[in-house]
């Protein structure tokens, strides 16, 4: 029988508390040697919350408002009409930032040399291929995505679950169900799979060439996944 099962960041806490903690991973990529200059930072700051602490990000709730500021951002920007802009040239500079900021925050949590046991990552990979249970994923590291990867759990339309990123990029139609097809859903309901804007779409990027010398800087939203 599907089921849909649900996985929080207890998996990287039960890991390393210290590195997958959310407030650390903010902490180092803001502190970071020649990651963003004081105007990225300054733009970021403009952002958050005025809860009291304001020098950086540091919570999951300061991500939530990073993006709808540039959600609103990006709505405002393709609302412009004969030549007209509703943002303000200071305005215009957010999205850019945020995304930076979002971007090498997620690569504290991709970046790393340790991965969720096999001793876990077996039985759920077959379990999966089985059964072909929806999963749902609440943190910000790829741990699980990278072994269902591995196991081939993610394989295109031949892997027990479809996530809409295909090699040819991301797009809702991925997700439909054709020609008698019965694939359940790897659902991103917070971070996604780290991905980039390119001449294809939507693509993820791969975990050999994510890095800080990229120039693309991926938004850390919510892909749009089916139930």
């Amino acid at each position: 029988m599907r089921k849909t099962l649900i996985f929080g960041n207890g998996l990287g806490m039960a890991l390393d508390p210290e590195f997958f903690s959310l407030d650390n991973a903010i902490g180092r990529a803001w502190d970071g040697e020649g990651v963003f200059n004081e105007e990225t930072r300054a733009l970021v700051r403009c952002c958050l919350v005025d809860d009291g602490d304001t020098e950086r990000p540091h919570a999951e709730e300061d991500l939530d408002s990073l993006q709808l500021v540039v959600s609103s951002c990006d709505f405002l920007a393709h609302m412009g009409r004969g030549g007209a802009h509703w943002l303000s040239e200071h305005g215009q500079r957010f999205p850019a930032a945020v995304r930076k900021f979002l971007y090498h925050t997620a690569l504290e949590l991709h970046q790393r040399d340790m991965a969720l046991p096999m001793e876990f990552a077996v039985p759920l990979a077959a379990f999966l291929h089985e059964s072909r249970s929806h999963v749902a994923t609440l943190n910000y590291d790829n741990l699980l995505y990278q072994r269902m990867i591995e196991a081939r759990v993610l394989d295109g339309y031949g892997g027990a679950l479809v996530d809409g990123l295909l090699p040819s990029g991301f797009s809702p139609e991925n997700l439909e169900r054709r020609w008698g097809r019965t694939f359940g859903y790897y659902m991103h309901l917070h971070g996604s799979a780290l991905s980039a804007a390119g001449p294809l779409g939507v693509c993820a990027i791969p975990s050999r060439v994510q890095g800080p010398g990229r120039k693309e800087c991926a938004s850390w939203s919510k892909i749009p996944l089916l139930g």
